[in-house]
């Protein structure tokens, strides 16, 4: 039972995998088979009936003639010239396998028989009183034998019985079946080369509407498909060129708003930047001026009171503050565009942020940037500094690592930097992920140089975000 069902699996596997055209082959084939094995065995068994007819006739022609010849010589008592009778009549036909004559009181005149006359044939094909001839299929070990009796002089002067063996039918029989056989082999060839040259005209649209689709499927637009008629095919093939041409204006209203999209993202970045620029120099230059003048003031104030403890001590309070707030205004216009990064370029900024953080949220920070001394575009710099910098933040919101490492260094045509921690990790396919503005930020910048960004985490493992760069970016 599994035998016949896994057996039926290969097939419907073997079915599955094979082409449309080489299905109709084997299905003309089946067809042509069947037929062929019926139409043989048709022919076969008409033509075994036709013949057995044949010998059915030729044994009562035989016996009717050996009775008309032999009257005369049993009248005359001529057994002999009886018998050579009998031998050449038997001589006359391949298929006469014995003939032998009774005489009215069933004994045996004469016979063909060399070995001896088999008594037990006497009791089969008895001709009944006053029938003129009788047929009788006899089953020996020879095969079968088509044995006719006929009476001599109305039954008065005894029996004639002939026996036609069927080897010779069966040989007719076989050899025309060969014959059969071999012009159905050839007509089965002839027809399969037709069907094969058929199957790879009617298939060939779908070829090409196969290729074409694969082309596609690579992102190749420019393979329209031959429209050769108005049939099925060719309507299909028109339909398709039209979902090409569709596509192609699809994508090129896709490409056109994404240019537009990155060129307005390059903008607002470059805007941001800007902004920041200036918020830092203004918190810089005036709101630290200010602060700075408040504090001078401020001093002064405190040793002109230094008599009185308690003002003073009020007055190095303030002082202390504001000392504080310009600490925070300094650190907050570093982050916005720390100058260490227009004076020592991207490997300063890096080591720069990862003191401030490390020093800040008392995380123990990895840097290492390798063959990265020469400067890069200023965008690329740019974007790379923000990205470590969100990657940072996120670490800190979110991930409740201690130790974070930060790789930088060229890999082929890219610029590889690699931001790891051993944090808490998340679960990558969730849908909140995606959406978080810092990841999405650190898609965006790596998008607009040509880059991309991996991340990699799994829940209690940490997290890995990898980005890659063009250097000519």
């Amino acid at each position: 039972m599994n035998s016949g069902h896994d057996l039926r699996e290969k097939l419907r596997v073997i079915g599955a995998n094979l082409s449309f055209r080489y299905k109709i082959l084997v299905l003309v084939l089946a067809i042509i088979i069947f037929m062929g094995l019926v139409m043989t065995l048709q022919a076969r068994a008409v033509l075994g009936i036709s013949l057995g007819q044949q010998l059915d006739q030729r044994s009562l022609a035989t016996a009717r003639a050996v009775a008309a010849q032999g009257s005369e010589l049993i009248l005359t008592g001529n057994l002999y010239g009886l018998h050579q009778m009998l031998i050449d009549m038997q001589a006359s036909g391949k298929d006469i396998r014995y003939i032998f004559i009774q005489d009215s009181w069933g004994r045996v005149l004469s016979h063909t028989f060399n070995g001896g006359f088999p008594v037990d044939l006497l009791a089969y094909n008895q001709l009944p009183p006053g029938k003129k001839e009788s047929q009788q299929l006899l089953l020996t070990d020879e095969g079968l034998i088509h044995d006719a009796a006929v009476p001599i002089f109305g039954g008065r002067l005894g029996v004639v019985r002939v026996g036609l063996s069927e080897v010779g039918l069966r040989q007719a029989v076989f050899a025309a079946t060969a014959r059969f056989v071999m012009m159905i082999t050839i007509f089965s060839i002839l027809f399969i080369v037709m069907a094969y040259l058929l199957t790879a005209i009617l298939t060939k649209p779908i070829r090409e509407l196969v290729g074409a689709t694969r082309a596609v499927a690579q992102g190749n637009l420019d393979t329209p498909v031959a429209v050769s008629g108005h049939d099925e095919f060719g309507l299909l093939a028109a339909s398709f060129n039209r979902m090409i041409e569709s596509l192609r204006r699809s994508r090129a209203e896709i490409e056109e708003l994404s240019n537009l999209r990155s060129e307005l993202l390059d903008r607002v970045v470059t805007a941001q930047e800007a902004e920041r620029r200036r918020i830092a120099r203004e918190l810089h230059d005036d709101a630290g001026g200010a602060l700075t003048a408040i504090l001078l003031r401020l001093k002064a104030l405190e040793d002109k009171v230094s008599g009185e403890k308690e003002v003073a001590g009020s007055l190095a309070e303030i002082r202390a503050a504001l000392g504080e707030a310009m600490a925070g205004l300094r650190r907050l216009a570093l982050e916005l565009r720390p100058a260490v990064f227009d004076e020592l370029g991207l490997t300063g900024a890096l080591q720069q942020i990862a003191r401030d953080y490390s020093d800040k949220f008392n995380l123990k920070i990895h840097l290492a940037a390798r063959g990265v001394e020469e400067r890069l575009p200023p965008k690329a710099e740019l974007a790379i500094y923000r990205i470590v910098q969100e990657a940072l933040n996120n670490v800190i919101k979110h991930a409740g690592a201690s130790e974070v490492s930060i790789l930088l260094e060229p890999r082929g045509e890219v610029l590889r930097l690699i931001v790891e921690d051993n944090g808490r990790g998340f679960d990558l396919e969730a849908s909140g992920y995606k959406k978080g503005l810092g990841l999405f930020s650190m898609r965006e910048r790596a998008t607009l140089l040509g880059g991309k960004v991996i991340i990699e985490s799994t829940p209690g493992r940490g997290t890995a975000i990898y980005v890659d760069i063009p250097l000519t970016a």
